[in-house]
């Protein structure tokens, strides 16, 4: 999803995590790597809304319901602690991971093998009462949350069936625990429904300490529906915008990252190239058969890489589908 860059409304926090974010974009698009930095495992196929941005309701939802193997877990996290470049492992991946009763566990055993490595989670926050923050933020180490309205009866909306005083309670909480809210982000996904209510969510957000990121609804690959309806409509303003971060786009990244240093694994091992891609026409492998390794420095990975970086894609490559892709913005978050 799109970052805007309205800069000159960030925090110094914002500031700084964003240059984070870019300085490890950039490394991973340059430096050649035999292993992912970056993981995203889906330990649990389910969540607990449906949002009308997300093609969960009639892709992963529809599958047998399935929670990773434990011994395949163990494996995984044996491959990662036993490799230099991998630096971040994201605890969720098209699901909503508090929804796993095992969750915390899996985290205790990733930060026991792997103490100084990264462990994030993004999340629809609905979950994250106070007895349970108490057991994610002692092992997390950046909890993602998409909140995504200010406004009770749009976030209701958007939310997908998630009450509101669900998330504002625990939102507030969090806020009174600065070691906490240190550890958070909150995120905002644009769209005609709620994107009115953006600057108000950043203002109120922010005076509570929270770092507030605004992003824009992309099709998923085509997967959304209703997408037409869902999408904000382009002015001259937001037309503008999307020209400007096309021009800086390519300066400040100078193709899309994730080739080059992501790895996404769904519940039952299968790997996919993508963050985006919810169906099951573009399996790539799968960690039960062969190793992160293995896969990662496959054939098809490695052209995958190169395709990315020159912007010369086959026809039949899922990037040709992806709206940022074909916008030549690379700036995603």
């Amino acid at each position: 999803m799109v970052c805007k860059m309205n800069i000159f409304s960030y925090t110094k926090d914002e500031y700084e995590y964003c240059l984070g974010i870019l300085n490890l974009l950039k490394k991973g698009i340059k430096e050649q790597r035999s292993f992912p930095m970056m993981i995203e495992l889906q330990t649990f196929n389910r969540c607990n809304a449906k949002c009308p941005v997300c093609p969960y309701p009639y892709t992963t939802a529809k599958e047998e319901m399935m929670k990773i193997d434990d011994s395949l877990y163990h494996s995984l996290l044996k491959q990662m602690a036993d490799e230099n470049d991998f630096m971040i492992l994201v605890l969720s991946f098209q699901n909503e991971p508090l929804v796993d009763s095992s969750l915390i566990e899996k985290a205790k055993m990733f930060k026991e093998l792997m103490p100084k490595k990264q462990l994030h989670m993004v999340t629809n926050g609905s979950l994250l009462s106070k007895e349970l923050g108490e057991k994610v933020y002692r092992y997390f180490d950046l909890v993602s949350i998409s909140v995504n309205a200010h406004d009770k009866k749009t976030y209701e909306e958007v939310m997908g069936g998630i009450k509101f005083e669900s998330i504002s309670n625990n939102l507030n909480y969090i806020s009174s625990k600065p070691e906490w809210i240190n550890k958070t982000i909150l995120r905002f996904i644009r769209q005609r429904a709620n994107f009115m209510e953006h600057n108000d969510f950043k203002k109120h957000w922010n005076k509570k300490g929270f770092r507030v990121f605004g992003f824009e609804i992309n099709s998923r690959l085509g997967n959304v529906r209703d997408y037409e309806n869902l999408r904000i409509s382009d002015n001259l303003l937001r037309k503008a915008d999307k020209a400007f971060m096309k021009a800086i786009s390519r300066f400040i990244l100078s193709s899309c990252p994730i080739p080059s240093m992501t790895f996404y694994i769904r519940v039952n091992g299968d790997v996919v190239l993508c963050f985006n891609d919810w169906s099951k026409n573009h399996i790539i492998g799968n960690v039960a058969g062969k190793s992160i390794r293995e896969i990662f420095n496959s054939e098809f990975y490695s052209c995958a890489k190169s395709n990315a970086k020159s912007g010369m894609l086959p026809n039949e490559n899922i990037c040709n589908k992806c709206d940022l892709f074909k916008e030549k913005i690379f700036l995603t978050i």
